[in-house]
């Protein structure tokens, strides 16, 4: 993180925002710009079409790459989607480099798993999306592999370490602290703010239905 600009606030923006500023001043000068953008997810791939654009007046001075070490950008999201934003990127002159890992990182470089190196003015970290260590603090169930997001059932409560505990069917989850399953695809859903809403309203439903089920009875 020493090496890089990350994007998770309005002040990680603004920095983002400041470092591109001053990048663009420097193509004016006629200098070469090159900016890496650590994972391909939702954000790094937005994020990669937004400066390809900001940057458009010096695009001949510019150089754009966006890392993703799992086979395909977006992971999760749908194949039709996916094509369809791969070739958007690549049109916006963004080279995609896919399957090979972030070893290392410096202030003028990124070292990849294949021993290749990626040089770089300016880097931007996006990817890793991992949940709030709280959950490791709770007597719930953890996935396992999927960077402590919590296993849920079908009506996103979360499951308990212990079946009987009184916490059962009371404790929910959404966003990206749990790990929610296409049923479909058996894939984990998007980790991004519409899929997060929408679970959001699920869960609202979900609980009002409960409580006057137990009003019932």
């Amino acid at each position: 993180k020493e090496n890089s600009f990350r994007l998770k606030t309005f002040e990680d923006a603004f920095g983002v925002r400041s470092k591109l500023e001053a990048l663009r001043n420097e193509m004016a000068e006629g200098k070469m710009t090159r900016i890496t953008i650590g994972g391909g997810g939702g954000t790094g791939v937005e994020l990669a079409a937004e400066i390809a654009k900001l940057m458009r007046a010096g695009q001949n001075k510019i150089e754009i790459t966006m890392l993703e070490a799992t086979p395909t950008i977006l992971p999760g999201f749908d194949s039709r989607v996916v094509r369809k934003v791969h070739s958007r990127l690549l049109k916006l002159g963004i080279k995609i480099i896919l399957g090979n890992p972030v070893a290392s990182a410096t202030f003028k470089g990124v070292k990849l798993k294949d021993g290749s190196t990626v040089l770089h003015d300016l880097l931007i970290w996006t990817g890793g999306v991992g949940a709030s260590n709280l959950t490791e603090q709770l007597s719930m169930h953890i996935k396992k592999g999927e960077k402590n997001r919590l296993e849920i059932f079908g009506d996103l409560t979360c499951k308990p370490q212990d079946l009987s505990s009184k916490m059962h069917g009371f404790v929910y989850a959404i966003g990206d602290i749990a790990c929610i399953l296409n049923p479909e695809s058996n894939r984990m859903v998007p980790l991004v703010a519409k899929a997060a809403i929408e679970e959001g309203v699920v869960v609202a439903k979900n609980i009002i239905k409960s409580i006057k089920h137990k009003d019932k009875n």
